[in-house]
């Protein structure tokens, strides 16, 4: 004869008996033995201090052949009332072949959520300045009190949709319990409302631009975690900006050399690059570039614009140096020297100058040919005459100097000068033609 199928017994528990306003429970039926046709398994929801709109009946619970556990959740809703409220969820009329066991029922209770505000005393807050956070709950505090936790992040998306820049600090929460990892912790006591924390951001010397930071209030309870949030906005008091020193007016003799300094006006969040555009048939400014590092941002650096040799010019000329400023490195959203605006120099070039001009104007050593005279090309390569010394002597040191920057790029700028070329290459037995290197390259 087949054997009867044995009675399942059904037990409900819950690992949470309660929950947070608004959030879901979820329950478990354990079945033994398991069954071995599909059955229905009736739940109810009775009422307690909850009223029937403060959460939703279970959907239908079906035990499948050989289940022996089955979890369903409860949702449970939001309401205006101000105290914890509780519901039971039991077993229903089993049908035949089932029986309740123990526990058959569990009460849950629907904790009121804690309501949270949060204010930020001084918003915006400038660079080394210190503003205060207060939490404050619409209620007081429940037997044991609550935690309250500040974070304070910088976003990346402003509120206005803009990107926010990248800020490498991080500000100092001081709260008069602990902080850890930025997080600063407060326990609000029984009964209590309000917990403050201080935090202070740097002063420092990098363009960043404002920084917008999220500020978030956290309160936990078992089951029941509510957050404050607001925006905080720091204001940067550094300015990208790059300054140039130069005469004015620049003006630079055909023979000739002046100078003026460039320098960055804060730290850059990367090395940046500072390179000058001008007529090349004009002048030529030396070096071609230069990049600030984040160890000599603030240190200017000489840039000298010579005057280039042109014989058949009949009148003086004028000219403009402007200059392109790009950050080098890793791409950084809101960079604030990207876009940079340089002043643009002017200046006139003085045809048949032969003297130069210091970095403010004022004249200097003469480039013309005699005793003890220089000439000043890019680069900082000296060429003089030797004065007292023998032509031989003198202009062999001088065609020594010129073979030796041979393939410098500057090249070009000492080919130009044949005044002082016929006399060195002569002294040699050598021709010049039109100023060319003709004969100096077959000597070599």
């Amino acid at each position: 004869a087949e054997h009867a199928q044995a009675q399942t017994t059904l037990t409900l528990s819950s690992p949470s008996t309660t929950v947070g306003e608004g959030a879901r429970v979820t329950l478990s039926l354990f079945l033994s033995p398991p069954p071995v046709s599909p059955v229905a398994i009736p739940i109810t929801v009775t009422a307690g201090t909850a009223e029937p709109e403060d959460y939703t009946d279970p959907v239908e619970v079906v035990a499948l052949p050989g289940s022996s556990e089955i979890h369903f959740p409860i949702e449970t809703h939001e309401d205006a009332d101000a105290d914890d409220e509780t519901f039971t969820v039991s077993l229903g009329t089993l049908p035949s072949g089932f029986t309740a066991g123990t526990p058959s029922s569990v009460t849950i209770t629907i904790r009121e959520n804690i309501r949270v505000s949060l204010e930020i005393t001084t918003n915006p807050v400038s660079e080394g300045g210190t503003t205060t956070l207060r939490a404050k709950l619409l209620d007081d505090a429940p037997p044991g009190g609550v935690n309250a936790y500040f974070l304070v992040n910088a976003v990346q998306t402003k509120a206005d949709g803009t990107k926010n820049p990248w800020y490498p600090y991080a500000p100092t929460l001081s709260p008069p319990g602990r902080a850890q990892n930025g997080t600063a912790a407060i326990r609000i006591a029984e009964g209590q409302r309000t917990a403050t924390a201080r935090v202070t951001f740097p002063q420092e010397n990098m363009a960043t631009g404002d920084v917008e930071f999220k500020v978030f209030a956290d309160v936990f309870l078992p089951g029941n975690s509510q957050r404050a949030q607001a925006t905080l906005t720091l204001v940067d008091d550094d300015t990208a900006g790059v300054t140039v020193d130069a005469p004015n007016p620049l003006d630079v003799p055909e023979f000739g050399s002046t100078t003026y300094t460039v320098v960055l006006d804060s730290q850059p969040r990367t090395n940046v690059m500072v390179r000058p555009t001008y007529p090349s048939d004009v002048i030529t400014v030396t070096p071609i570039f230069h990049t600030f590092e984040l160890s000599n941002w603030n240190t200017p650096v000489t840039f000298t614009v010579h005057g280039v040799n042109d014989p058949g010019a009949t009148r003086d000329k004028s000219f403009t140096i402007s200059h392109a400023v790009s950050e080098l490195g890793r791409r950084i959203e809101g960079s604030a020297y990207a876009s940079i605006t340089v002043a643009t120099l002017t200046g006139a070039w003085k045809r048949g100058a032969s003297g130069a001009s210091g970095t403010s104007g004022q004249p200097a050593q003469g480039a013309g040919g005699g005793s003890g005279d220089q000439l000043d090309p890019p680069g900082g390569l000296n060429v003089a005459g030797q004065g007292s010394q023998s032509s031989s002597e003198g202009d062999s040191s001088l065609i020594d100097q010129m073979r030796t920057w041979r393939n410098d790029p500057q090249w070009d700028w000492l080919k130009e000068h044949t005044d002082r070329w016929d006399r060195a290459l002569l002294a040699f037995g050598e021709t010049v033609s039109d100023g060319t290197l003709t004969a100096m390259t077959a000597a070599e």
